[in-house]
């Protein structure tokens, strides 16, 4: 469940991203096309800067919730690096705890066993 939920933020965040950089692409169109009509008339400063104010708080709005989401999917990203890393060692620290005295006495302390490793 912890990891399906990761997965899901990760790829929400990958929306959002590219969400902010639809949106910068369109909203500067939408720009380009209102100052050339705008140069064209004669009509309203006022309305065009409404719409730049709206443009704005938009990619605002995007660019926040996409700084904030990456960093809640890296807060994510660390919590389950870290609870993996803590259950693999509580798995190797059981099996070593409950190996037979047999393993400690064939396996002395700093020998390390890499015959498989150089004859393969």
């Amino acid at each position: 469940m912890f990891f399906l939920t990761f997965v899901c933020l990760f790829f929400f965040v990958l929306f959002c991203s590219n969400a902010v950089d639809g949106q910068c692409t369109f909203r500067a169109d939408i720009e380009d096309r209102r100052v050339s009509l705008s140069s064209n008339s004669s009509s309203g400063t006022s309305d065009l800067t409404e719409t730049r104010k709206q443009n704005i708080s938009i990619y605002s709005a995007l660019v926040v919730s996409t700084f904030l989401l990456g960093f809640a999917d890296a807060g994510l990203f660390l919590s389950f690096a870290i609870s993996a890393s803590q259950k693999l060692h509580n798995r190797m620290f059981e099996r070593l705890l409950g190996a037979k005295i047999y393993f400690f006495d064939t396996n002395p302390v700093g020998k390390c066993e890499l015959y498989d490793m150089e004859n393969n």
